[in-house]
């Protein structure tokens, strides 16, 4: 080939290349265009809307109480007692607890009316039992696994008068299992059985009194005691190990119950150790007030006072002053412990901005907002947050229009640009 069609050609080539390379160019940048304005288009909003939060979390809870526990000075083997008093009823000081008669009938039908009583009272928390708190159906039966074990153990050192109290707490075990995997719906008809044989237990109990038991204290009668009433100083420091707050067997003590009535819970300031997961621990200030709720009682709120704070062990110390025949009685329990309630308007957080915006005064500064679609037109609108969470935040819904810096809060109703491409002020969406 001649060299003059050789180099003719060269340069033929280069300058398709340089055409498909300016081609591929425009192309991209066509491409580009196209979907920024498809980009620019696609905006998600959410609805403004007005919402009550309760910020809470869920924390094991100790109750300790100033208590003193009621023994009998005499020989229970010769006399009988009869109470006076119901369980959780108020006794005054120098109130009337029991009455001690002769006989031994009388003795084991109130061991019996005891047991029957405490049945009773269980069915009937299981009844109203939340479920959205209790334990799954796995944590009860390695709790029966546990409390049967237990009940082996003192058996086989001869603790016989401590079975009947663990078999008491076995029978509550098996009866909630029942109910949370749906093999019963009530117990309405065993809590009907057990009444009729308390009227017949009833029916032979003598009255022949003798002696009177006094309370030396006021306050809420229980009747009975589970070795926690002297484990705790309540004048000295509370914080308690998370080993001493979980152990189980702590709560059965080398006492004689035979000799015990039970015990009186004083109307004094008492204490909620809180074993709280350590994720939460910074929620907590010292004499901060909160709200605790119990899982089976959640009708009842008790105001506390938070007065220490044991970062090492995780616990966290509540004082009550607050106090009712079903708080009287417990001694653990799950709990919500409430922070607070805010309301105004529910915002996701994904939608939150800080932007340079300018006030009527010609003034540009940087503020807190969202934006809103309004017809085809974004808009800005500042926001005052009151509550924020992972996923969410709860701002004012009435603010002080002179905190704002252009005074055009978010409203209810108002469309809540969630996602959305190169968002600004009076941007015009066509």
């Amino acid at each position: 080939m001649p060299k003059f069609r050789l180099i003719k050609f060269k340069k033929a080539y280069k300058r398709r290349v340089i055409i498909l390379f300016l081609m591929l160019i425009i192309l991209i940048w066509a491409l580009y265009q196209i979907k920024m304005f498809f980009l620019q288009q696609e905006i998600k909003t959410e609805l403004a809307i007005s919402t009550l939060l309760d910020d809470e979390i869920s924390s094991e809870g100790y109750f300790f109480k100033k208590e003193t526990i009621i023994k009998l000075d005499m020989d229970r083997n010769l006399k009988t007692t009869k109470l006076k008093i119901k369980n959780g009823e108020r006794v005054s000081k120098k109130g009337i607890i029991a009455i001690v008669s002769p006989g031994l009938n009388d003795t084991l039908n109130d061991l019996e009316l005891k047991k029957i009583n405490h049945k009773i009272e269980s069915l009937s928390n299981l009844n109203k039992l939340k479920f959205s708190f209790v334990s799954s159906p796995e944590q009860i039966s390695r709790k029966i696994y546990k409390e049967i074990k237990t009940i082996n153990s003192f058996i086989n050192i001869s603790r016989y008068c401590d079975v009947a109290e663990e078999k008491e707490k076995l029978f509550q075990l098996l009866s909630e299992r029942e109910m949370i995997s749906g093999k019963v719906k009530n117990f309405n008809e065993t809590i009907a059985k057990l009444k009729k044989t308390r009227e017949q237990l009833s029916a032979k109990s003598t009255n022949n009194e003798c002696k009177e038991i006094f309370s030396e204290e006021a306050g809420i009668f229980i009747d009975h005691v589970d070795g926690f009433e002297s484990a705790i100083d309540l004048e000295k420091e509370i914080f308690l190990s998370r080993n001493f707050l979980q152990e189980d067997h702590l709560y059965i003590k080398d006492m004689n119950k035979e000799r015990i009535l039970g015990k009186i819970v004083h109307d004094i300031p008492w204490y909620i150790v809180l074993d709280v997961n350590p994720e939460y621990m910074n929620r907590f200030r010292e004499n901060n007030s909160v709200d605790i709720s119990i899982c089976d009682l959640s009708d009842q709120k008790i105001p506390a006072k938070i007065v220490k704070i044991n970062e090492l062990e995780h616990n966290v110390v509540c004082c009550c002053d607050y106090i009712t025949k079903e708080l009287a009685d417990i001694r653990h329990k799950q709990i919500i412990v409430n922070f607070g309630s805010y309301r105004g308007i529910r915002i996701p957080k994904n939608s939150i901005h800080r932007e340079k915006i300018k006030n009527e005064s010609g003034e540009i500064k940087e503020a807190e907002g969202v934006f809103v679609l309004a017809g085809n037109e974004i808009l800005f609108r500042e926001i005052i947050i009151k509550y924020m969470s992972e996923d969410y935040a709860i701002c004012e819904q009435n603010p002080d229009l002179s905190k704002l810096f252009i005074q055009n809060p978010l409203k209810f109703y108002d469309k809540i640009v969630t996602e959305g491409f190169d968002l600004y002020n009076h941007k015009i969406i066509r």
